[in-house]
């Protein structure tokens, strides 16, 4: 694991998506603002590593528009230019598909996933993208204090390239104020051999914006 982990992470909090459908109302079901985090990468031409965090406006009527910034690595770490816009299907069973605006335009790759109690979860199928995207309704007004408790947190990275993925799974307590205390961290690394690790991070920290998006800060262990 790196020494220092700042994870521009949307601390996305989802609720199961549920097995149930019930009360769906098709495209009108995703209206308004929704933070947006996606992590992916492109496999094809090259191993490349795709970072994005912004959000996407949902008319209602199967379109929406994408706002937000994010890098590409590939020898070296560049400007991601996604779509600035594209549509979207939300079918009676809780799936849903949509235009993958960090993918070329006219390349027909889309994501694919399901809405629960407002959250969505998807990714590319069948595709050189290797992809999760994650989007939850915007808030407003949230601040530190709008954690507080035990959450189950995963991260996933790849630091400069795919050959270096980390990914991690840990529960944190948040007190409400920005701390975490000392968190055990358990995952594994590409450069530790995708040997299972545990760390434990003292004096870890969080920060939640006003749009209910946020960083963690798990200093070096």
């Amino acid at each position: 694991m790196e020494r220092r982990t700042a994870a521009a992470i949307v601390i996305s909090l989802l609720a199961a998506l549920t097995a149930s459908a019930q009360g769906l109302n098709g495209n009108a079901t995703l209206q308004g603002v929704y933070a947006v985090r996606y992590l992916g990468v492109q496999g094809y031409p090259c191993d490349c590593p795709l970072s994005f965090a912004g959000t996407f406006t949902f008319d209602g009527k199967g379109n929406f528009q994408v706002a937000g910034q994010g890098t590409m690595n590939n020898s070296g770490d560049h400007a991601l230019a996604p779509l600035s816009s594209g549509t979207y299907t939300v079918w009676s069973n809780g799936i849903v598909n949509m235009t993958n605006p960090f993918a070329p335009a006219g390349s027909g790759t889309l994501l694919y996933g399901g809405v629960g109690q407002g959250s969505i979860v998807a990714s590319s199928t069948d595709t050189q993208y290797l992809d999760l995207l994650v989007a939850i309704p915007a808030a407003s007004g949230s601040t530190n204090s709008t954690l507080s408790g035990t959450y189950q947190v995963a991260i996933l990275e790849f630091p400069g390239s795919a050959t270096n993925m980390r990914n991690s799974f840990s529960n944190m307590t948040a007190d409400g104020k920005g701390g975490l205390g000392a968190v055990t961290i358990n995952g594994s690394s590409s450069a530790l051999s995708d040997k299972p690790t545990t760390q434990t991070s003292a004096g870890a920290t969080y920060t939640v914006t006003a749009n209910g998006s946020g960083t963690l800060n798990l200093p070096a262990p």
